[in-house]
């Protein structure tokens, strides 16, 4: 098969090389449809591409490491990564490097429109809509063959990959054609649903000032027109007042702001009717509502795509909606970004210090039972915007590591993370508070006669602490026994790693520097977002973790003064049954039985096993496995933690660790980036970790390769 065939001369038979986009294109082409002229790169040369740079055979196996159901979507995210890079990085064979420069020799200045088109892409039973990149304004033929690299990479984006699994679809021979065609910069753009899949006795015509690209990214809300099938008048209309559009700009688009007039819109009336009656044409062509792409270009109406509308055969538990919220726009994480810096950070923060400020022994019994539903119900209503805002904006670090990536192509897929590190994250104040405890403690220990204004100071150093970091507390501990337990844990940290503070400049100055001078400023911004939202994914916790423990105080207090009035037997009870209790002690509860965990029930005997490299390095030392939050005051200098999951909360015995094993996978998992800032080996994503080995196994853990070799325990 050819590797190169042009729109004009594809015909439906080559469907299986040239994929569904590209076969519906020259449909409509040859049925006197305005479609920009061009051609598409088969499936062959992505084979051929494949073969050249012998990726094939390393591809099937970073898909077979685990299975997909067992993976987390972080899992999923950092195989996506290692996939697409060896893409990116890849050479494009001669022979159609040739062949492409053949074609656009005499138009070196065109620009041009780069797309996917898999071959289970746009089919009737399912759409790809979003998940694979498309790139517009492309000039100049290093450019056209960088961005039909980027088309094939992301075939294996985490989305994609998602969504085939979901399919049923075969993973291991996946394959993808890409359609390029002369770029139309269209004074208006939009979508055309022959069949609203709302109302099926409508058709929609939206439409936006400028490019499509902003409309397809949810970055503008467009006009809206909703037609009677039956009679192609418009029945309805939704204005919308659009104060961006987007516009070309270098190799690329850019938005930007306009003034509009009320009585301006994208499209006349007589426009939107022409629009549809393109889009019924292509329906009957197809014999299938569809769902088109178009732009208007000099008085004319070009179809950009046209494809069936999936909608109406969507299945009740169809996750493409999720998958296609995993790639976030630029635009929305830079407005995420603002929200959450100058908005939801500072009032989550300053709703837990007023909370905290309360002195609970003054209210009633009452008054302590309204302030515990109170307090629940702030917990319940930033766990919401935990979800809706900080989980999205966690988005952030990808995008940027997707960009460095793609312009860098570095060896290391992860080389982005350096980049993001700082001092900046609230674990890492936190432990270097602990480390000020740990030096006061070696002074005094080497005083003699004791200094009583040197242990004043101790304990004073001690109980700040306790008041500005409460959630390591757990809400498990008394003041006096987190004394006790701080002291035993800086003690523990003489001598421990330092934070690294390797010197990125140099990494950021040549990431900066990829980009023309045009687009610096972007560049900026992306780095920006990558390192807000690598801090934010620690600090968030963090700051969620202070003000549940102002919840868990008043449940302390409540409980504190039931068992002290009326001999109750609490076990595990909930805020509302602590509230319900004091307001009236014969309220009904229903007793949950606490879980009884049986280390290591079962365990599984092997000297080896194998898991997803996080943080580089290599130690050996005994195993501390954790089941419960209060085991981490039993971990000792030297061992290697082994636990289900890390969260912020817990990452103060970082400091004094070999290693960590985390069951949870994922390169961007709390327990890896606070071991890459120590520069501690993890590895991570090993199931029934905490199974597998128990306490006082003797562990090595090569965190470059993410190997654990396990020498048991000898029982006495």
């Amino acid at each position: 098969m050819k590797t190169i065939i042009q729109l004009n001369k594809l015909s439906k038979k080559d469907y299986k090389y040239a994929g569904g986009k590209a076969t519906s294109l020259a449909i409509l082409l040859k049925n006197n449809f305005n479609i920009p002229s061009g051609f598409v790169i088969t499936t062959t040369a992505f084979d051929e591409f494949l073969s050249y740079n012998h990726l094939r055979a390393k591809i099937n196996l970073e898909l077979s490491r685990k299975s997909f159901e067992q993976m987390r979507w972080e899992e999923l995210w950092d195989t996506s990564l290692r996939i697409k890079n060896m893409i990116i990085k890849g050479k494009v064979p001669p022979g159609l490097k040739k062949q492409v420069k053949e074609i656009i020799i005499t138009k070196q200045s065109t620009p041009w429109a780069v797309r996917s088109s898999s071959i289970a892409e746009d089919s009737h039973a399912s759409s790809f809509a979003g998940l694979h990149e498309s790139y517009i304004n492309v000039i100049g033929i290093h450019n056209l063959l960088e961005k039909i690299k980027l088309v094939w990479a992301s075939l294996y984006s985490d989305g994609a990959l998602m969504y085939r699994n979901e399919l049923g679809l075969h993973l291991e021979n996946m394959n993808m054609a890409v359609v390029i065609q002369e770029f139309m910069p269209g004074e208006s753009s939009g979508i055309c649903f022959s069949v609203n899949p709302l109302n099926y006795k409508q058709a929609v015509v939206e439409a936006v000032f400028g490019l499509n690209q902003a409309l397809v990214d949810g970055d503008i809300d467009p006009y809206r027109w909703f037609i009677n099938r039956k009679t192609g008048s418009i029945m309805n209309r939704k204005t919308s007042m659009i104060t961006q559009k987007m516009v070309t700009a270098r190799n690329g688009a850019e938005l930007i702001k306009i003034k509009q007039s009320e009585d301006i819109t994208p499209l006349k009336d007589s426009d939107v009717h022409r629009v549809y009656q393109i889009c019924k044409r292509s329906e009957n062509l197809f014999k299938i509502p569809q769902d088109m792409e178009w732009t208007q270009a000099d008085k004319r109406i070009f179809v950009l795509q046209s494809r069936p509308i999936t909608q109406q055969i969507k299945k009740e538990n169809d996750q493409r909606p999720w998958y296609l919220s995993l790639k976030r726009t630029f635009t929305n994480l830079e407005n995420l970004k603002k929200k959450i810096e100058s908005e939801l950070i500072p009032h989550l923060i300053k709703e837990a210090k007023e909370l905290d400020n309360l002195d609970l022994t003054i209210l009633t019994d009452k008054q302590l039972a309204d302030e515990i539903e109170k307090r629940k119900k702030i917990v319940d209503k930033w766990e919401e915007t935990y979800w809706k805002e900080f989980i999205p904006f966690a988005h952030g670090m990808r995008l940027f590591g997707s960009i460095y990536n793609e312009r860098i192509k570095p060896e290391d897929p992860y080389e982005f993370m350096k980049l993001l590190k700082g001092q900046d994250l609230e674990a890492i104040k936190r432990n270097k508070r602990l480390k000020k405890i740990s030096n006061l403690i070696d002074k005094i220990d080497q005083k003699t006669p004791i200094n009583h204004r040197s242990k004043d100071k101790l304990n004073t150093e001690i109980d700040t602490f306790i008041e500005e970091f409460p959630e390591i507390s757990i809400g498990i501990f008394s003041n006096e026994e987190m004394r006790t337990y701080i002291k035993k844990l800086a003690k523990q940290l003489k001598n421990s790693k330092k934070p690294n503070e390797e010197n990125v400049s140099h990494l950021i100055q040549v990431f900066y520097d990829s980009f023309p001078n045009s687009e610096r400023k972007y560049a900026v911004k992306i780095f920006e977002i990558g390192r807000a939202s690598y801090q934010l994914r620690d600090n968030d916790n963090i700051y969620m973790g202070r003000l549940k423990h102002c919840l868990e105080k008043t449940m302390k207090e409540g409980i504190k003064r039931l068992k002290n009035k009326y001999q109750i037997s609490l076990v595990n009870l909930n805020p509302i049954d602590i509230s319900s209790l004091l307001k009236n002690p014969k309220h009904q509860i229903k007793q949950i039985k606490r879980k009884n965990l049986k280390k290591s029930e079962g365990k599984i005997k092997v000297s080896q096993i194998v898991g997803q490299p996080a943080s580089n390095g290599i130690a050996s030392g005994l195993a501390r496995v954790i089941q419960e939050k209060k085991d981490l005051f039993n971990v000792k200098k030297g061992e290697i933690l082994v636990i289900d999951a890390i969260d912020p909360s817990m990452t103060f015995v970082i400091p004094f660790c070999a290693g960590i094993i985390e069951r949870r996978g994922g390169m961007l998992i709390h327990g890896a980036i606070i071991a890459r800032e120590y520069d501690i080996p993890c590895i991570t994503g090993i199931a029934d970790a905490t199974k597998i080995i128990q306490t006082g196994d003797y562990i090595h853990i090569d965190g470059d390769n993410g190997i654990v070799g396990i020498r048991p325990k000898i029982e006495k």
